[in-house]
């Protein structure tokens, strides 16, 4: 599954990492990792969300206050549409 992020994903990482990275001179990388495996776990789940294609659905990050939003277009194709600091 090919995974595409939006332009305000990507703003949300940018500036989510420079939050983490004033707290902690590495956190900003930790936190970048674990969105990747975040993401990695969401495509190799995604049979589960064929049902919810068209639905923009949310998951928690496990070692951050962050929150992934996205949206299965089809069973090809995931859009990540927003990333939120709770």
């Amino acid at each position: 599954m090919k995974v595409l992020l939006s332009s305000i994903a990507k703003n949300d990482i940018r500036l989510i990492m420079r939050v983490f990275n004033a707290e902690n001179k590495h956190q900003g990388s930790d936190f970048l990792e674990e969105l990747k495996e975040s993401i990695s776990c969401l495509v190799q789940n995604a049979a589960s969300h064929i049902q919810d294609y068209q639905k923009i659905s949310t998951v928690s990050m496990q070692r951050f206050p962050v929150t992934i939003h996205y949206l299965v277009e089809d069973e090809n194709h995931m859009l990540i549409t927003a990333v939120f600091k709770t």
